[in-house]
């Protein structure tokens, strides 16, 4: 047997029992539906003739009873029951452990399936008299009852489907192309080396910068779009939650239904795999030990199915996942009499602890409060488990309850196990790095901006909101002398969990894309969520957001915003408020520019500035970029010019248009002396004459708005 072919057929087989178990549990809720049960035929008549064509008989004689089950659900000949869905869902599972097999010995096993022939013949399927068992009315009794008594069987999972992605070809075309922009700029960046051996001149130097700009364009853009392969929707990790929901809550005499929100959030594959295990855990616990049975269900007055709702939402980064039942909840006070009586905590220290902090034992191993033990949990693994998995990736997982009305449990994890840009720090004379997507702004600290203290905690005063700050230089020279940390210089204005905060260091070096790399969990427990190494060969740790938030006195997740309703209208504040970007256009003199005008801020080096029809120009991303001063402003005009000796970084603010437009639409850039801050302006504007510049009034200074189009014109 071809073994390509065979993995193929394993791989779309596995896909399509996923089907069929989505299909009947449709039935089970609709049965009148006609398009679920023409799909779950097709799965199986897919299956079965596959199964024909490599000789696997007996895998062959299973779907076939199945499929005529099915096709005589489908034409009308029987009505839709319990036990029909029983027998098809038992087939399902049969067929998934028969694949299993062949997958792991590359040959079709050996079985008797005449209980599970004659299961399906009773319920109407066409099963030959050879496939059929004896009667046994015990036997078949127990069959009929068994999935709402036992243990539901675990879903077998396919090691192939963690080997395949499907990938959609327009996105391998885009990669392809980019693919050929790479090797156009490999080879001009080789042509122009060797000129440069033989010549030496501006020209070549030129040339080499323009060269590594287009390669450097060419590998963004490729990165990003391989990144994509590896994205799969968050919902391929709960895709056979509702099938174990329908066991778990039979096999406990329970009704209970899955409600799912945000199922299309984009996630790393790797991740979504590390994902099914924990979700498995808590829908297993929840379900087992969360959600009463429907007399104490009545008694408390909730309707007798319970619920369980499942959320994933992208934000700052991350992706937060969240699992809530509406069940009893968890009783803090009882998870401290166990964590005394297991003698993880004296009484006196359990008694000083929050409801919070008690909490945070069902996460130890071995941990239950569950008054009862049972075949599907109550043994303390489950919420262990599923906390190491999440970790091990990179994760953090939180709980928070509400006696009488349930549990819920958070999940963050990192988009992607892969490439992060990120801002790189220096302290100490180490380097960390920490991901782009918290860093919200950059402020300077100095006299007039200085980290205060309430409270004996360190706090900063950002347009009239007090900040809380951890200064990573105390941080991590906790222990050392007190002069071991030295003065921070900068704050960066960081978001993690829908809180911001501040992290205060010694120097800001550079924005750069990282390659992350796993650490040991003792490193991840102290605020460390990976490592990279740098470019010139340095390693540096990666910072986690949300732990140095815990730090900074901010607590555990912030609830996330409910995904299945539409959010209330806020009330419209007094005055709209404008994000601006607040620059120095000469020395000593602030202008402004609203933000919505900069598409990005560049810095170039005095000798990237060339003259095009005597007009500067700069070479971004493989384009010439028109570039001006303020007008009337000699200081600036004149310095960025072409072949000066004496070389600094001069900020370009990047307007308009997209690369390669041409016309009203093409970029341009405007040179500034330094940016300054981001800043929210409130309207407040200063009197002036009209002819001259817009002034306005930041704070307690005058400042020029400047629109970007027409400073650069």
């Amino acid at each position: 047997m071809d073994d390509s072919i065979l993995d193929d057929f394993l791989v779309d087989s596995h896909e399509g029992l996923d089907r069929l178990d989505r299909d009947l549990l449709a039935l089970e809720h609709d049965p009148a539906a006609s398009e679920p049960v023409a799909s779950a035929f097709r799965s199986l008549h897919t299956i079965k003739g596959t199964c024909s064509f490599l000789g696997l008989r007996r895998l062959e004689k299973v779907a076939h009873a199945g499929e005529s089950l099915l096709a005589a659900l489908r034409g009308g000949r029987l009505q839709w029951t319990r036990e029909i869905a029983d027998a098809l869902l038992a087939t399902a599972d049969t067929v998934r452990a028969i694949l299993a097999a062949i997958e792991s010995t590359r040959r079709e096993p050996e079985g008797e399936d005449s209980a599970l022939l004659g299961r399906l013949a009773d319920c109407g399927a066409a099963v030959s008299a050879a496939g059929r068992p004896a009667p046994n009315p015990a036997a078949t009794a127990a069959a009929t009852t068994a999935p709402s008594r036992e243990r539901a069987p675990a879903p077998v999972a396919g090691a192939l489907q963690q080997q395949y992605l499907r990938v959609d070809v327009r996105r391998l075309d885009a990669v392809m192309d980019l693919v050929g922009e790479l090797v156009l700029a490999r080879n001009q960046l080789l042509r122009s080396l060797a000129s440069s051996s033989r010549d030496g001149d501006a020209l070549v130097a030129r040339g080499l910068s323009a060269a590594a700009q287009r390669l450097d364009h060419a590998t963004t853009l490729l990165q990003d779009e391989v990144m994509r392969t590896r994205m799969q929707p968050v919902s391929a990790a709960w895709a056979r939650l509702p099938r174990l929901v329908r066991d778990v809550a039979s096999t406990c005499d329970k009704r209970v239904r899955l409600e799912t929100r945000g199922d299309g959030t984009e996630l790393d594959r790797a991740l979504v795999e590390a994902l099914k295990d924990p979700l498995t855990h808590l829908v297993r616990n929840a379900i087992d030990h969360g959600i009463e049975d429907a007399a104490s269900r009545a008694r408390a007055g909730k309707p007798a199915e319970g619920v369980l709702r499942l959320a994933a939402l992208e934000e700052g980064g991350s992706v937060h996942l969240e699992l809530a039942d509406d069940g009893a909840g968890m009783s803090a006070e009882r998870i401290r009499e166990q964590a005394i009586a297991r003698g993880l905590v004296d009484a006196a220290h359990a008694r000083r602890l929050t409801d919070e902090e008690c909490l945070a034992f069902v996460f130890r191993p071995g941990f239950s409060t569950a008054a009862r033990v049972t075949n599907i949990s109550g043994r303390g693994v489950g919420l262990d488990a599923a906390r190491a998995a999440i970790e091990a990736v990179g994760g953090s997982i939180g709980v928070r309850t509400v006696a009488g009305s349930g549990t819920t449990f958070h999940i963050r994890l990192p988009l992607t196990l892969a490439i992060l840009p990120a801002l790189t720090l220096e302290q100490s004379g180490e380097i960390y790095a920490i991901p782009q997507a918290h860093v919200l702004e950059l402020v300077r600290c100095g006299d007039q901006a200085r980290i205060e203290r309430a409270h004996d905690r360190p706090v900063f005063r950002l347009r009239g909101e007090l900040l809380p700050v951890v200064e990573l230089g105390r941080w991590l020279a906790a222990g050392e002398p007190a002069d071991a940390a030295r003065a921070p210089r900068h704050l960066l204005v960081l978001s993690a969990e829908g809180r911001r905060y501040g992290l205060a260091v010694e120097r800001v070096r550079d924005t750069e894309d990282i390659v992350v790399k796993p650490i040991g969990h003792r490193l991840r427990d102290g605020a460390f969520a990976g490592a990279t190494v740098l470019g010139d060969g340095r390693v540096a740790l990666i910072l986690d957001a949300h732990a140095l938030a815990v730090r900074a006195g901010l607590g555990g997740p912030a609830p996330m915003a409910d995904v299945s309703h539409a959010a209330e209208p806020a009330a419209a504040p007094a005055r709209a408020r404008v994000p601006l970007l607040l620059v120095r256009a000469r020395r000593g003199v602030p202008a402004a520019v609203r933000l919505t005008e900069v598409e990005r801020v560049v810095e170039f080096e005095s000798a990237a500035f060339e003259r095009l029809d005597e007009h500067p120009a700069v070479r971004l991303d493989g384009e010439v970029l028109p570039v001006a001063a303020f007008a009337g402003d000699p200081s600036l005009a004149g310095e960025p010019a072409v072949g000066r000796s004496a070389s600094r970084l001069w900020p370009v603010l990047v307007h308009g248009g997209t690369p390669g437009g041409a016309g009203p639409g093409r970029r341009v850039g405007l040179v500034v002396d330094a940016v300054l801050d981001i800043v929210d302006w409130d309207g407040a504007e200063a009197p002036g004459d009209a002819r001259g510049p817009r002034r306005i009034v930041i704070g307690d200074h005058i400042t020029d708005l400047v629109t970007l189009s027409g400073a650069a014109a």
